[in-house]
C-alpha cells in the first residue's frame, strides 16, 4: 500500500518559500532556436527518418510550444476544482483551505506563463504554427464525476514531475528558459510538485 507523510501545513510553507510572479520569468529573455525545447523521449522527432537534422529541431521545438499550449488550457479546469474543494469547510481547516487557494492561484500563474511563452515563441520562430482551441476541453472536464475529476487533477500533477525529473532537468542540450530555474518548466514545477502531494491529500 502506498503511503506518504504530506502535509497542507508543509505544502503551505513551501509555497510560500518559492513563491514567484510571472513578470519575472520572461521579462527580457527569448528562447534559443539554435537548441531543442524538448528531450527526444518527449518530442520522438529524431525517429521520424523523413526529416533532416534542421526540420527535426523545428519540428521538436513547435512541439515544445504545443507542450506550453496544451498546459495552459488543461490546468483551466483545475482551478474551480481546487477552489471549490477550498471553499467546503473554508471555516474548518483553515491552513488546509489556505493551501487549496495557493494552489488555485499558483495555477492561474501557471497558465499565464504558458500562455506567455506561446505569445514569445510566435514571435521568436517565425513561422506561425496553429494551435488546437483548448478552453473546451476546461468546460468539459468538471462536468464529470468529482472523483475521477480529482484524480485526474492528481495524475497531471505527478506526471509534469516526472517529465521533469527524467527527460527535463539534466538535459543540458535543451534551451536553458525551458530548462533551468527558475524558468519556463522548471519554475512552475516547484510549486507543482506542492500541488501533486495536495492532490495526493
Amino acid at each position: 500500500m502506498l503511503t506518504h507523510n504530506y502535509t497542507y501545513q508543509e505544502c503551505l510553507d513551501v509555497s510560500k518559500r518559492v513563491s514567484w510572479l510571472e513578470d519575472n520569468v520572461l521579462a527580457n529573455k527569448n528562447f534559443d532556436f539554435s537548441k531543442r525545447f524538448l528531450p527526444n523521449r518527449l518530442s520522438g522527432v529524431d525517429d521520424i527518418g523523413c526529416l533532416n537534422d534542421t526540420e527535426k529541431l523545428q519540428m521538436n521545438q513547435i512541439m515544445g510550444n504545443a507542450y506550453c499550449h496544451i498546459f495552459a488550457f488543461v490546468e483551466e479546469f483545475i482551478i474551480p476544482t481546487v477552489a471549490e474543494e477550498a471553499l467546503k469547510d473554508v471555516y474548518g481547516d483553515e491552513v488546509r483551505a489556505r493551501s487549496l487557494l495557493r494552489f488555485a492561484e499558483e495555477e492561474f500563474k501557471h497558465q499565464e506563463l504558458f500562455r506567455r511563452s506561446v505569445v514569445l515563441f510566435g514571435q521568436g520562430f517565425g513561422i506561425e504554427c496553429g494551435l488546437i482551441p483548448g478552453r473546451r476541453v476546461a468546460e468539459v472536464v468538471p462536468e464529470q464525476v468529482q472523483l475521477a475529476v480529482m484524480v485526474l487533477t492528481a495524475i497531471i500533477e505527478w506526471f509534469t514531475q516526472l517529465h521533469y525529473i527524467e527527460h527535463v532537468r539534466d538535459d543540458s542540450d535543451l534551451d536553458g528558459l525551458f530548462r533551468d530555474p527558475p524558468e519556463v518548466s522548471s519554475i512552475s514545477r516547484l510549486e507543482e510538485s506542492q500541488h501533486a502531494k495536495m492532490g495526493t491529500l
